[in-house]
Formats: C-alpha cells, structure tokens, sequence
C-alpha cells in the first residue's frame, strides 16, 4: 500500500479506518497550510515567523543565558501559541536550534501563567 493513506472518521457512531489513493503534492500542501497557520489579521504569526525569533533570541544571547532566552520566548509568546494550537516542536525544527529545546519553550509557555516579561 504505497500510495495510500488511512482515514479515520466516525459512521453512525462507529469509527472506520478507510484506505485512499493519496497524492503526495496534495498532502505535502495540507502539511505547508496546517504548519502556516495565521494569526489575527494584519499581524500574521505563523510557526515560521515564530521559528525565526526563537532563532534570533538564542543566537543573540550571551553564552550562559541562551536557555533562559528560550525560556523567556515561551514566556512572550505563549498566548499565540496556545491559542492556534501551535506545535512547539514544529517551531523548534523552524528555529534551526537543537530539537531538545522544545522542552524548554514547553517550560516557557507553562511559566507564562505566573510570570511576565520586564521588557
């Protein structure tokens, strides 16, 4: 089953697993606009654009606070990521950093509930 796909979905109550004909343009196109999601009108935020600060944050930081960077980006950010259900990995993959450090954006956008930014 090379060029096929399964699809879940629910029947009468009952879920089905279907097997279809895919083509792989069509479905790297529904992973580019899934990953390219945008964010409230004119100011467009998408896993890309968040991927390139992260980058930016961590590259610019002085050597012992690049963790805490990354931390702090969890903290900035972590209402448009919860909000368009974002993946953190996806944007860590964007960044060009370590995957790793998905951990620490997660720790980030869970401090952003008791913590605000001084800048």
């Amino acid at each position: 089953m090379e060029n096929y796909a399964r699809r879940e979905s629910l029947c009468g109550g009952r879920r089905t697993s279907l097997w279809y004909p895919y083509d792989a343009d069509y479905l790297f196109k529904i992973c580019y606009n899934y990953h390219n999601k945008k964010v409230g009108g004119d100011a467009a935020m998408n896993v890309q654009k968040l991927g390139q600060i992260l980058n930016e944050m961590y590259n610019k930081a002085p050597n012992g606070d690049r963790v805490t960077n990354i931390h702090l980006f969890g903290i900035k950010f972590a209402e448009i990521i919860l909000k368009n259900h974002f993946s953190v990995k996806s944007i860590v993959e964007c960044s060009g950093i370590n995957v790793s450090y998905a951990a620490e954006v997660s720790k980030g956008v869970r401090l952003a509930r008791y913590v605000t930014p001084k800048e």
